[in-house]
C-alpha cells in the first residue's frame, strides 16, 4: 500500500524479477482523499510474466494512476492467463512472453488505475477486455503489431492502441511491416472517450466491418492509404489528412486535424503537381476565369475534394470605354491549396489581354479626272463604344491616274495613335473603289458670217484640260441656234467627239464643258 492518506499524489510500488513473476495479490496506490493523483504500479519480469492482481491506483479528488507491463509479446487471454499485475513497460521483460487474463477477479477488465501495456513486438488481445470502472483507460503500445482478436470496451474512457511504437527496443522486435488489425465481429467500444489507433509506419486493417469503433470520437494513424492490406471496413470518417502523425501532428502548412469528428490521418506526404492554365482573352471581352490542370492525387481524391482557394492575378487599368486594359499579368497560386495535407508544386503561366482587332471598313470618294493618283477615303469601326483614338494612314491612292468607275482605292501604312490605340490591332493596309470621272471640257469658235449654223471641228479650241494636256476633235459639225452674227451662241456638239493627244480622250468629255460659237 502506497497510498497517500489525506492529500497527495500515490507512491510507486514495482514488483519484478529476473525470470518469472506470477502476482495475484494487491497494490493499493491511491491519491489522497482530500487531493492528489494515483500513483505508478509495475508488475514485471526478466523472462516470464503472469498477473492475476488488484491494482487500485484511483483517486477520489485528482487522475487515476497508471498500472504498467511490457515482455516482448503480450497476448490478453482467459485461457492460460495470468493476472494483470501492473503497466506492462518496454524495459520490464523485454525477451519474455505474457499472457494475461482479460476478465475476472485481477485482469485487466477489473482494474480502477489506468491501464498501460508495453510490449516491444506484438500485443493480441484474444479475449474481450470490459473495463467497468468509470474513466479508468486503456493503452497498450507494440513494436510491432497489435491484434484485436476480441472486443475491448472501457466505460466512457480513452482507449489508445499504437503499433510500431519508436519507443519499443528493435533488437526485441521480430521483423515485418507490423501495423493494426481487427478481426471480424469485434469493436472497440470507448463510450463517451476517444479511441487512438496509430499503425505508425505499417498498416491498418479492419476487418470488423462499419461499426467497428464506437466512440465520442476516434482517430486512425497509419501510412497510406493505398498500402497493400490497408482496409478502412467501411468506416464512415469526417476527414482525412495526409503527412500528419500521432507524434508530430500534420507537418504540411496550413493543415491542422479538425476539433471534432472521425478521421483518417496518413504519414504519407504526395505532392500535387499543378500548372496554371496560360489564358489570353480579347481586349472588351469578359474575363476569363483562372483554370489549372493537376496530377497527383491519391486516395480517390479529386480537385474538387482536396484543394481550396483559387489562382489569382494582378490586374491592370482601365480604357475609357471601362475595360481592362491590354497587358500580361502572371498567374500566382493565390489561395490554392490543400487542407487535406497534400503538398504542392506550382508552375503559373501568364494572363495576357491581347489587342482587339480593329475592321475598319473603307469608302471611296469619287473625283474628277486630275491626272494624279490621289485618293481619299472616308472610315468607319468597331470600336468599342466609348474608346478613344485615331485611325492614320499615310497613303490612299488609285492604281493610276485615268478615268474610270469602280477603280481599286489602296490604302497603305494604317496605324492608330492617341487615347486607347494600344487595345487594337489594326491591319496596315485596306482598299475600296471609287470612281475618277472624265473631265468637261469647253469649246470655243469663231467664224465669218456664212448663212449656216454650223461650226466646223476645225476651226474649234478645247480648253480647260490638265497640266496644258492637248486633244483633237473629229466629227462634226457643231450647231449654233442661229446662222445670223451673233456672239457665244451656244454650241451644240452632239456630233463632235474628242480625239487623244497629248492627253487620253477618255479622261475628258464634252458633257458638262461650256461650249460657244461667235
Amino acid at each position: 500500500n502506497v497510498s497517500a492518506t489525506e492529500q497527495g499524489n500515490g507512491g510507486r510500488a514495482i514488483v519484478w524479477s529476473e525470470m518469472d513473476t506470477r502476482f495475484a495479490g494487491t497494490v493499493l496506490a491511491r491519491g489522497g482523499a482530500q487531493g492528489g493523483d494515483g500513483g505508478f504500479v509495475e508488475v514485471s519480469s526478466g523472462e516470464h510474466l503472469g498477473f492475476r492482481g488488484n491494482v487500485n491506483a484511483g483517486a477520489p479528488n485528482g487522475a487515476a494512476g497508471t498500472l504498467l507491463l511490457d515482455p516482448k509479446n503480450i497476448d490478453v487471454n482467459d485461457t492460460g492467463g495470468a493476472a494483470l499485475g501492473g503497466n506492462n513497460l518496454f524495459t520490464d521483460d523485454p525477451t519474455g512472453n505474457s499472457i494475461i487474463f482479460a476478465t475476472g477477479a485481477g485482469s485487466i477488465s477489473a482494474q480502477t488505475a489506468n491501464v498501460l501495456l508495453q510490449a516491444h513486438n506484438d500485443i493480441t488481445f484474444s479475449s474481450p477486455v470490459n473495463i467497468t470502472n468509470a474513466g479508468t483507460t486503456l493503452t497498450a503500445q507494440a513494436g510491432r503489431s497489435i491484434l484485436v482478436n476480441a472486443s475491448i470496451a472501457t466505460s466512457n474512457a480513452n482507449i489508445t492502441l499504437i503499433a510500431n511504437d519508436p519507443g519499443a527496443n528493435p533488437l526485441n522486435r521480430d521483423a515485418g511491416a507490423g501495423g493494426i488489425t481487427l478481426a471480424a465481429l469485434t469493436t472497440i467500444n470507448a463510450g463517451t472517450g476517444t479511441i487512438t489507433l496509430s499503425a505508425g509506419s505499417g498498416i491498418f486493417t479492419n476487418n470488423a466491418g462499419a461499426g467497428a469503433l464506437m466512440a465520442g470520437r476516434w482517430l486512425v494513424y497509419s501510412a497510406d492509404p493505398g498500402a497493400l492490406g490497408e482496409n478502412r471496413g467501411g468506416l464512415a470518417f469526417d476527414f482525412k489528412r495526409y503527412n500528419c502523425t500521432l507524434i508530430g501532428g500534420c507537418l504540411t502548412a496550413g493543415t491542422s486535424i479538425p476539433g471534432t469528428g472521425d478521421g483518417f490521418l496518413y504519414s504519407i506526404a504526395p505532392t500535387l503537381v499543378i500548372g496554371a492554365d496560360a489564358k489570353s482573352p480579347v481586349y472588351g471581352t469578359a474575363p476569363v476565369a483562372l483554370t489549372f490542370t493537376s496530377s497527383g492525387f491519391i486516395d480517390g481524391d479529386t480537385a474538387g475534394t482536396a484543394l481550396t482557394g483559387a489562382l489569382t492575378r494582378t490586374t491592370g487599368l482601365n480604357s475609357t470605354s471601362l475595360n481592362e486594359v491590354v497587358g500580361t499579368h502572371p498567374i500566382t497560386q493565390g489561395t490554392l491549396a490543400s487542407a487535406l495535407g497534400y503538398q504542392i508544386s506550382y508552375t503559373g503561366a501568364n494572363y495576357v489581354i491581347t489587342a482587339r482587332p480593329l475592321t475598319v471598313t473603307y469608302t471611296g470618294v469619287n473625283k474628277g479626272y486630275d491626272a494624279n493618283t490621289t485618293a481619299t477615303v472616308n472610315t468607319t469601326d468597331n470600336r468599342i463604344a466609348g474608346d478613344l483614338f485615331t485611325i492614320n494612314r499615310t497613303a490612299t491612292f488609285f492604281p493610276d491616274a485615268n478615268a474610270a468607275n469602280n477603280k481599286t482605292v489602296n490604302v497603305t501604312a494604317v496605324s492608330l495613335s492617341t487615347g486607347d490605340a494600344a487595345n487594337y490591332s489594326v491591319a496596315a493596309t485596306g482598299s475600296t473603289t471609287a470612281n475618277i470621272t472624265a473631265k468637261p471640257v469647253n469649246l470655243s469658235g469663231t467664224r465669218v458670217y456664212d448663212g449656216t449654223v454650223n461650226f466646223a471641228s476645225g476651226i474649234l479650241t478645247i480648253t480647260n484640260t490638265v497640266l496644258g494636256q492637248t486633244l483633237t476633235l473629229s466629227g462634226g459639225p457643231g450647231t449654233v441656234p442661229s446662222a445670223n452674227v451673233a456672239t457665244n451662241q451656244t454650241l451644240t456638239v452632239t456630233a463632235l467627239a474628242l480625239v487623244s493627244g497629248t492627253g487620253l480622250a477618255s479622261n475628258y468629255t464634252l458633257v458638262g464643258g461650256t461650249h460657244t460659237g461667235t
